[in-house]
């Protein structure tokens, strides 16, 4: 193959192998998966082997002190991180605020925007198993007016259920 000036192949430049040759190399290589047909004898498995003995990964059996895993941990975490957003982020529609001491934050230290505005205006942090609904069914829209709260997923169920059956006899 001929290469031009700046080392790359020509296209059309052929091969220098004729056709016998080539033909040689790949019956060779059939059915092995060793680059060029090569095997490594018994002989040169055991020296490779015996050469390998006593030789151990620098990192086997070490770990990085406490202070520098503490160090790398809180380097990429929230306004320091290099993904790092303003804050928000949006999970299955809903906006998310980093909220990273709020008691029910998930373990990247977000909460739902829709439950910090409602323990707001409540003025207490909402329980876990209190849902909150958006009215008009915007999940963005997380006006006080729009929300709704549920003292429990139950009963939100049934809120759905009755404004179904409202739409089907109106």
């Amino acid at each position: 193959m001929i290469r031009d000036k700046n080392g790359r192949f020509v296209k059309g430049s052929g091969s220098s192998l004729s056709k016998e040759h080539k033909k040689k190399i790949s019956e060779a290589l059939r059915g092995n998966k060793n680059s060029l047909g090569f095997k490594h004898t018994e002989d040169s498995k055991k020296k490779m082997s015996e050469s390998q003995k006593g030789r151990e990964s620098y990192w086997k059996g070490k770990k990085l002190p406490l202070e520098m895993c503490e160090k790398i941990r809180t380097s990429l975490s929230g306004e320091k991180c290099y993904a790092w957003k303003g804050g928000t982020r949006k999970k299955n529609g809903y906006i998310q605020i980093y909220y990273p001491g709020h008691p029910f934050c998930d373990k990247k230290k977000y909460v739902f925007e829709h439950r910090l505005v409602m323990e707001k205006h409540i003025g207490r942090y909402l329980n876990p198993d209190e849902v909150v609904h958006h009215i008009n069914g915007e999940k963005t829209d997380n006006s006080i007016g729009n929300l709704m709260l549920f003292s429990n997923n139950s009963l939100h169920g049934r809120h759905h259920k009755f404004m179904r059956e409202q739409i089907i006899f109106t």
